[in-house]
């Protein structure tokens, strides 16, 4: 297993998790800057595991209530 899998995430893993779209992500993270990431040369991003759990965990979806 490389260090890749248990402390970074691909720029895909990283959007599935956040359940966006892969060009949200890169928008989030190179544009806007709200996203810190890790360039591996030229091309490749690594997203920080803890980063994105803390993320997902600030924007929790409400539960409970009702649909209607």
């Amino acid at each position: 297993m490389s260090n890749d899998a248990t402390i970074g995430l691909t720029s895909s893993e990283a959007a599935r998790e956040l359940r966006v779209s892969t060009e949200t992500l890169l928008r989030w993270a190179v544009k806007e800057n709200k996203i810190p990431y890790i360039r591996l040369g030229t091309r490749k991003l690594i997203f920080s595991r803890k980063e994105i759990e803390q993320l997902l965990s600030r924007n929790q979806p409400p539960t409970g209530g009702s649909n209607a």
